[in-house]
């Protein structure tokens, strides 16, 4: 299934989780290793797991309005909260709605902020001949009820090559740090793919 994911999405890797708020909390984890900022942009309208998954992670969220015709980032709220030197731009494409980032992904290299497409809802979409998920640094869908290929439970993680090692280390340590806090730590991190 993972090699069939990177094949259809032309993502580098792929790895599963229990969720899509587990892969997006997993991200969020190996990304606060990388780096000591602390802030994610995401939008003010979005899917409250997204919230969850920040502050899972430790870190802080910062909102940006979105615009109405699209529910992309309003692109002048962002350029302001980018001076904050934020680790990470979420990029959501809620109902499936695919817009532009290729702003954001030049923005996000020339200041060392990771861009994170949350594809939860759009598994299969694509733009400019891309599928959306694996354009960014990061990407992750949801396979839960409702969505687009619905597993009742399950997500999926993309990410390029120089991450991956990254990523199977996070969750590695997710595994070795709730085994170590007792079976209700480990039960949690098995269940939920987050302890």
């Amino acid at each position: 299934f993972r090699a069939q994911i990177c094949a259809y999405t032309d993502a580098d890797a792929c790895l599963l989780t229990s969720s899509g708020r587990a892969a997006l909390t997993i991200i969020l984890l190996t990304l606060r290793r990388l780096s000591p900022r602390r802030h994610v942009i995401i939008p003010a309208y979005s899917c409250p797991t997204i919230v969850q998954a920040v502050l899972a992670a430790e870190l802080s969220p910062l909102f940006c309005d979105v615009t109405p015709q699209t529910l992309a980032m309003d692109r002048d709220q962002l350029r302001l909260l980018m001076e904050q030197q934020p680790l990470v731009i979420i990029v959501t494409y809620l109902y499936g709605l695919v817009h532009e980032i290729e702003d954001l992904l030049a923005a996000g290299r020339e200041r060392g902020i990771f861009i994170v497409e949350d594809a939860a809802q759009a598994f299969g979409a694509a733009r400019a001949g891309q599928k959306v998920g694996a354009v960014g640094d990061f990407g992750f869908y949801s396979l839960g009820r409702g969505k687009c290929v619905p597993a009742g439970h399950g997500g999926v993680v993309l990410c390029r090559a120089p991450y991956a090692a990254a990523v199977v280390q996070t969750i590695g340590k997710l595994g070795a740090d709730g085994a170590k806090r007792g079976p209700s730590a480990l039960f949690a991190f098995l269940a939920y793919g987050i302890a």
